[in-house]
């Protein structure tokens, strides 16, 4: 993940929440900058909304390292995850 979400994960302000009952959701924020971790708990496809602090926004997504900008209604499949740093 690198230095930089080391730090956020370290010192960073700690969001939790649900983006619906099977989709829990962590942000680490610290000095504008944060890492979202997205989680889909459950053996279906999931339809959830991206936290609206982060609609629009360019972010790296963690895993594949591109950088984009995640739809506002993001569609999961069973049990995957995403980890994103903007």
């Amino acid at each position: 993940m690198g230095e930089f979400a080391s730090r956020i994960l370290c010192l960073g302000e700690q969001t939790l929440g649900t983006l619906s009952s099977r989709v829990p959701y962590v942000e680490y924020s610290k000095d504008g900058h944060a890492l979202l971790v997205i989680c889909n708990t459950a053996n279906s496809e999931q339809l959830v909304k991206l936290p609206m602090r982060h609609e629009g926004l360019e972010m790296t997504n963690c895993l594949t390292g591109v950088t984009e900008t995640p739809e506002t209604v993001l569609t999961f499949a069973p049990y995957e995850y995403r980890i994103y740093t903007r």
